[in-house]
């Protein structure tokens, strides 16, 4: 199973007020069928907990090319990339029902010990991959994404207990909710990003706060990154636009 395709129909829960989607919500379609190809492949939850070891993503990518309305229906596909010492990569498509492409996105995933939390080689599992070397890589993160610095007054950001995951570790998704918020926040708008990518750097847990520091990503985007009460970084995010901000 080279490639794990599923139809999806956009609910209201789904879009923010002008009926585009949300950023945590298509990063949560794609974390779920990203589980659910890794778990048909062998190397899903289960499979993984039974080697001790279990999967942290590290670094998402998405490119939007059509924002999809409510109540649309659209089919993601995935696939997995490149092993590469201890990252496995991840790729997606969203499409229309026409075919039309509506977005693509790339990952880069990290095995952690379940004892220790250090990392392990990605080849442990690479035997029970699919070729997909004919498939297409959308994002290849050649290039660093830049942080912004704890300075001035940050946004205060308390994690619940309902936005953990199974991991008992705030939700991959949500740390987008988060980034999306805080740009939003400064902007004082709802903002149609075209382009979303966030890097995890340390997982956080509930009752923890996170500090959130926004800054300019040239004249349409925004840089947020978040830090922990102890100042260790979190995460990193970029949302970004292709048309400028006051034509929003």
């Amino acid at each position: 199973m080279k490639i794990l395709s599923e139809n999806l129909r956009i609910r209201y829960r789904d879009v923010n007020r002008e009926g585009r989607l949300k950023a945590v919500s298509w990063f949560g379609f794609m974390q779920e069928i990203a589980a659910d190809h890794a778990e048909a492949l062998g190397f899903g939850y289960h499979g993984m907990t039974e080697l001790g070891v279990f999967w942290v993503l590290a670094r998402m990518r998405l490119k939007i090319l059509r924002q999809p309305r409510v109540e649309e229906t659209m089919k993601l596909e995935t696939w997995p990339g490149t092993f590469r010492r201890l990252f496995a990569a991840r790729h997606f498509r969203f499409s229309a029902a026409d075919g039309e492409t509506l977005a693509v996105a790339s990952s880069q995933w990290m095995i952690l010990s379940l004892e220790n939390q250090r990392p392990q080689r990605v080849e442990i599992i690479a035997e029970r991959c699919p070729d997909t070397s004919d498939l297409p890589v959308h994002f290849d993160f050649a290039s660093r994404l830049a942080g912004v610095p704890p300075e001035g007054d940050g946004m205060l950001f308390p994690v619940r207990f309902s936005m953990e995951d199974i991991n008992g570790h705030l939700n991959n998704a949500e740390y987008m909710r988060l980034a999306q918020d805080a740009a939003e926040q400064v902007l004082q708008k709802p903002m149609d990003f075209d382009e979303l990518e966030v890097v995890y750097h340390s997982a956080v847990r509930a009752p923890e706060t996170l500090t959130l520091y926004t800054a300019s990503d040239g004249a349409a985007g925004k840089l947020v990154s978040g830090y922990k009460a102890d100042g260790t970084l979190s995460f990193c995010a970029a949302l970004r636009r292709s048309a400028p901000e006051d034509k929003a």
